[in-house]
């Protein structure tokens, strides 16, 4: 059932159910491959609910989801549409899951310089990501996800126009039936009119992307209505 966005990176459904009423439910951003999938909620488990509304005659709920099955970007190095940037660092980039990283090579993870018109070659590296949570039903805990590090075998000039795009079949969860990336992802940076071009900011799940990199969490709120009998 679709949920309606009543404040930034927080959800409401609301709806009837019966005085003490038994609940199974889980949240997902449209289908199962993006289901919510941490802690204990993987698999077959669901949330749970008794329905116990008192003297007002409205229960309210509230969750909040750690993690997505799906894969996706959480934040990256360095930023869209920036200009200047650490040439000496690594391009970066964080997912929200462990990756199966032998999938995550040259053809699933391009760097194009578009001013020469290049591809440009590298070395990759990963470290593992921790993210702390506590959640006041199932306590606390901690997401697990991976930095792609990729390293350019050579320097990269501010005065150039650069483009990573990640191919979506190369990042794929590894633990807990964790998913592939939804679709490819891609972002610009360095000086765009070296090329006559505009700047364009990262292509991808940007809502969803905005959700990890602030709370690596989003809220839902249940509000329970008592079922009037007649």
């Amino acid at each position: 059932t679709p949920m309606t966005e009543i404040a930034p990176f927080t959800w409401e459904f609301v709806a009837s159910a019966g005085e003490g009423q038994a609940l199974q439910y889980k949240f997902t951003r449209g289908n199962w491959d993006m289901v919510e999938n941490w802690g204990d909620l993987v698999g077959e488990e669901n949330r749970r609910a008794v329905i116990e509304y008192g003297a007002t005659g409205v229960m309210t709920i509230t969750n909040t989801i750690h993690n997505w099955r799906d894969a996706l970007v959480m934040m990256h190095y360095p930023p869209a549409d920036a200009v200047n940037w650490e040439v000496t660092r690594p391009i970066s980039v964080t997912f929200n899951r462990e990756l199966d990283q032998s999938l995550v090579n040259s053809g699933t993870f391009t760097l194009t310089d578009h001013t020469a018109g290049v591809v440009i070659p590298g070395v990759f590296a990963f470290e593992q990501v921790i993210f702390p949570y506590d959640d006041p039903v199932f306590g606390s805990g901690v997401v697990t996800g991976t930095t792609v590090l990729f390293t350019p075998d050579t320097q990269l000039a501010t005065t150039n126009y650069y483009e990573v795009y990640l191919t979506r079949e190369g990042y794929t969860g590894t633990q807990n039936g964790g998913g592939m990336l939804r679709e490819d992802y891609n972002w610009w940076f360095g000086s765009a009119s070296a090329v006559g071009v505009h700047a364009f900011g990262a292509r991808g799940r940007t809502l969803v992307i905005a959700l990890v990199i602030s709370a690596v969490a989003a809220g839902a709120v249940l509000v329970l209505q008592r079922r009037r009998t007649h």
